[in-house]
Protein backbone atom coordinates (compact mmCIF):
# COMPACT_ATOMS: atom_id res chain seq x y z
CA UNK A 1 0.00 0.00 0.00
CA UNK A 2 2.78 2.34 0.78
CA UNK A 3 4.36 1.54 -2.54
CA UNK A 4 1.12 2.36 -4.37
CA UNK A 5 0.63 5.58 -2.46
CA UNK A 6 4.24 6.54 -3.16
CA UNK A 7 3.74 5.78 -6.85
CA UNK A 8 0.53 7.76 -6.88
CA UNK A 9 2.29 10.72 -5.26
CA UNK A 10 5.06 10.49 -7.80
CA UNK A 11 2.51 10.35 -10.62
CA UNK A 12 0.70 13.37 -9.22
CA UNK A 13 4.04 15.18 -8.88
CA UNK A 14 4.91 14.33 -12.47
CA UNK A 15 1.49 15.49 -13.62
CA UNK A 16 2.00 18.76 -11.78
CA UNK A 17 5.38 19.11 -13.42
CA UNK A 18 3.82 18.34 -16.81
CA UNK A 19 1.10 20.91 -16.20
CA UNK A 20 3.74 23.40 -15.10
CA UNK A 21 5.72 22.64 -18.26
CA UNK A 22 2.60 23.00 -20.35
CA UNK A 23 1.91 26.37 -18.74
CA UNK A 24 5.45 27.41 -19.48
CA UNK A 25 5.03 26.24 -23.06
CA UNK A 26 1.82 28.24 -23.33
CA UNK A 27 3.58 31.29 -21.88
CA UNK A 28 6.40 30.85 -24.37
CA UNK A 29 3.90 30.48 -27.17
CA UNK A 30 2.19 33.66 -26.07
CA UNK A 31 5.54 35.41 -26.01
CA UNK A 32 6.33 34.04 -29.45
CA UNK A 33 2.98 35.22 -30.75
CA UNK A 34 3.60 38.64 -29.21
CA UNK A 35 7.03 38.74 -30.84
CA UNK A 36 5.48 37.68 -34.14
CA UNK A 37 2.91 40.45 -33.83
CA UNK A 38 5.70 42.91 -33.12
CA UNK A 39 7.62 41.59 -36.11
CA UNK A 40 4.54 41.90 -38.30
CA UNK A 41 3.95 45.45 -37.00
CA UNK A 42 7.58 46.31 -37.71
CA UNK A 43 7.29 44.78 -41.15
CA UNK A 44 4.16 46.80 -41.82
CA UNK A 45 5.95 49.94 -40.65
CA UNK A 46 8.90 49.13 -42.86
CA UNK A 47 6.60 48.49 -45.80
CA UNK A 48 4.75 51.77 -45.07
CA UNK A 49 8.05 53.63 -44.83
CA UNK A 50 9.23 51.95 -48.01
CA UNK A 51 6.00 53.07 -49.68
CA UNK A 52 6.21 56.60 -48.32
CA UNK A 53 9.89 57.17 -49.08
CA UNK A 54 9.41 57.18 -52.88
CA UNK A 55 6.39 59.44 -52.51
CA UNK A 56 8.37 61.81 -50.30
CA UNK A 57 11.24 61.65 -52.75
CA UNK A 58 8.84 62.50 -55.58
CA UNK A 59 7.44 65.43 -53.63
CA UNK A 60 10.96 66.59 -52.81
CA UNK A 61 11.93 66.29 -56.47
CA UNK A 62 8.88 68.30 -57.48
CA UNK A 63 9.72 70.91 -54.89
CA UNK A 64 13.30 71.00 -56.14
CA UNK A 65 12.03 71.45 -59.69
CA UNK A 66 9.75 74.23 -58.58
CA UNK A 67 12.62 75.88 -56.72
CA UNK A 68 14.83 75.56 -59.80
CA UNK A 69 12.12 77.08 -61.97
CA UNK A 70 11.65 79.90 -59.50
CA UNK A 71 15.40 80.45 -59.40
CA UNK A 72 15.51 80.52 -63.20
CA UNK A 73 12.66 82.99 -63.29
CA UNK A 74 14.38 85.12 -60.67
CA UNK A 75 17.59 85.03 -62.69
CA UNK A 76 15.76 85.98 -65.85
CA UNK A 77 13.94 88.78 -64.06
CA UNK A 78 17.18 89.98 -62.52
CA UNK A 79 18.84 89.95 -65.94
CA UNK A 80 15.93 91.87 -67.42
CA UNK A 81 16.04 94.34 -64.54
CA UNK A 82 19.78 94.76 -65.02
CA UNK A 83 19.32 95.33 -68.74
CA UNK A 84 16.52 97.81 -68.12
CA UNK A 85 18.60 99.57 -65.47
CA UNK A 86 21.55 99.72 -67.84
CA UNK A 87 19.36 101.10 -70.61
CA UNK A 88 17.74 103.61 -68.27
CA UNK A 89 21.10 104.62 -66.86
CA UNK A 90 22.51 105.00 -70.37
CA UNK A 91 19.52 107.09 -71.40
CA UNK A 92 19.78 109.21 -68.28
CA UNK A 93 23.50 109.69 -68.87
CA UNK A 94 22.88 110.68 -72.47
CA UNK A 95 20.15 113.10 -71.45
CA UNK A 96 22.41 114.55 -68.78
CA UNK A 97 25.19 114.97 -71.33
CA UNK A 98 22.83 116.66 -73.74
CA UNK A 99 21.53 118.93 -70.98
CA UNK A 100 25.10 119.80 -69.99
CA UNK A 101 25.98 120.60 -73.59
CA UNK A 102 22.87 122.73 -73.97
CA UNK A 103 23.62 124.48 -70.68
CA UNK A 104 27.16 125.18 -71.85
CA UNK A 105 25.88 126.59 -75.13
CA UNK A 106 23.30 128.67 -73.28
CA UNK A 107 26.00 129.98 -70.98
CA UNK A 108 28.14 130.90 -73.96
CA UNK A 109 25.21 132.65 -75.59
CA UNK A 110 24.44 134.45 -72.34
CA UNK A 111 28.06 135.57 -72.12
CA UNK A 112 27.96 136.81 -75.68
CA UNK A 113 24.68 138.62 -74.99
CA UNK A 114 26.16 140.20 -71.88
CA UNK A 115 29.18 141.34 -73.85
CA UNK A 116 26.98 142.76 -76.58
CA UNK A 117 24.79 144.49 -74.00
CA UNK A 118 27.86 145.97 -72.34
CA UNK A 119 29.15 147.18 -75.68
CA UNK A 120 25.73 148.66 -76.54
CA UNK A 121 25.55 150.37 -73.16
CA UNK A 122 29.02 151.81 -73.62
CA UNK A 123 28.10 152.96 -77.09
CA UNK A 124 24.87 154.49 -75.81
CA UNK A 125 26.73 156.24 -73.02
CA UNK A 126 29.36 157.54 -75.39
CA UNK A 127 26.68 158.67 -77.84
CA UNK A 128 24.73 160.28 -75.03
CA UNK A 129 27.79 162.11 -73.78
CA UNK A 130 28.70 163.09 -77.36
CA UNK A 131 25.12 164.24 -78.02
CA UNK A 132 25.05 166.21 -74.77
CA UNK A 133 28.30 167.92 -75.62
CA UNK A 134 27.00 168.79 -79.11
CA UNK A 135 23.72 170.01 -77.66
CA UNK A 136 25.59 172.21 -75.22
CA UNK A 137 27.80 173.45 -78.06
CA UNK A 138 24.74 174.17 -80.21
CA UNK A 139 23.12 175.95 -77.28
CA UNK A 140 26.23 178.10 -76.97
CA UNK A 141 26.11 178.87 -80.66
CA UNK A 142 22.39 179.69 -80.46
CA UNK A 143 22.97 181.98 -77.50
CA UNK A 144 25.85 183.60 -79.35
CA UNK A 145 23.63 184.04 -82.40
CA UNK A 146 20.89 185.49 -80.23
CA UNK A 147 23.35 187.93 -78.72
CA UNK A 148 24.50 188.89 -82.22
CA UNK A 149 20.88 189.35 -83.28
CA UNK A 150 20.18 191.52 -80.25
CA UNK A 151 23.36 193.51 -80.99
CA UNK A 152 22.24 193.92 -84.62
CA UNK A 153 18.81 194.96 -83.45
CA UNK A 154 20.34 197.55 -81.15
CA UNK A 155 22.45 198.79 -84.06
CA UNK A 156 19.38 198.94 -86.25
CA UNK A 157 17.44 200.82 -83.56
CA UNK A 158 20.39 203.22 -83.14
CA UNK A 159 20.54 203.68 -86.91
CA UNK A 160 16.83 204.31 -87.05
CA UNK A 161 17.07 206.84 -84.27
CA UNK A 162 19.93 208.56 -86.11
CA UNK A 163 17.96 208.49 -89.33
CA UNK A 164 14.89 209.96 -87.63
CA UNK A 165 17.08 212.58 -85.94
CA UNK A 166 18.68 213.46 -89.25
CA UNK A 167 15.33 213.65 -90.95
CA UNK A 168 13.96 215.94 -88.30
CA UNK A 169 17.00 218.16 -88.67
CA UNK A 170 16.70 218.19 -92.40
CA UNK A 171 12.98 219.10 -92.32
CA UNK A 172 13.49 221.78 -89.76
Amino acid sequence: MSRVSYGASRVSYGASRVSYGASRVLYGASRVSYGASLVSYGASLVSYVCRMVPRVCRVVRRLCRMVRRVCRMVRRVSRMVRRVCRMVCCMVRRVCRMVRRVCRKVRRVCRMVRRVCRMVLRLCRSLASYGASHVSYDALRVSYGASLVSYGASLVSNGASHVSYGASRRWA
